[in-house]
């Protein structure tokens, strides 16, 4: 949706803004990491391959993480910011619980891009009315992950994607658990208090 001011101008949108063309001025989307070099930190282009690693604590997301590059990242919480990121933590109940809150009636993760195969591992991701990893396409591994939609329907949700991973992941309180496409495969996962998985 866009948001217009009475003259017609666009204020604000939510539409990812595409790249123009070459000239005065030049619009493109290019994402970065921050990165500690030294005693200096740096931003350097993130790159297929690259892990976004995320530090303890509670996010409330105010927008869904949108994946849809066709740079395939690992994101990865449960870090330690004291130590430049080299202490990892695994699992929600230590001390570098790294917690995602969706926004109201929208997902954690949404996978957009067809050829995107991402990995999303070690967070608590909390759901608010929609289901929290979601995918019309892409074809992700959610692994090592706890789920809790939260009044959502699906914990994950990648019906339409043929090979989605999800392994290792434990969703809570939920109606409907995991919901994978054909050829996706599903390992070791734990539903409580769901009805189907």
């Amino acid at each position: 949706s866009r948001r217009w001011s009475p003259g017609g101008n666009v204020l604000s949108t939510d539409q990812v803004p595409q790249a123009s063309e070459p000239g005065m001025l030049e619009l493109s989307r290019v994402f970065y990491r921050r990165v500690k070099e030294g005693d200096d930190y740096h931003l350097k282009p993130l790159e297929s391959g690259d892990t976004v690693k995320i530090a303890k604590g509670d996010y409330s997301l105010g927008y869904a993480i949108e994946v849809g590059l066709t740079k395939n990242l690992t994101f990865e919480g449960g870090y330690d910011t004291v130590d430049n990121f080299s202490t990892k933590s695994l699992g929600v109940r230590s001390t570098y619980m790294t917690r995602l809150i969706a926004p109201a009636g929208n997902y954690v993760f949404n996978f957009t891009t067809a050829a995107n195969t991402s990995t999303v591992r070690n967070f608590l991701l909390q759901g608010n009315g929609s289901s929290v990893v979601y995918s019309s396409a892409a074809n992700p591994t959610i692994e090592g992950n706890v789920v809790v939609p939260k009044g959502g329907d699906y914990g994950i949700s990648l019906s339409a994607s043929a090979g989605a991973t999800v392994r290792n992941n434990i969703v809570m309180e939920t109606g409907l658990g995991i919901f994978l496409g054909t050829g996706s495969t599903a390992t070791n996962n734990t539903v409580v208090n769901g009805s189907s998985y």
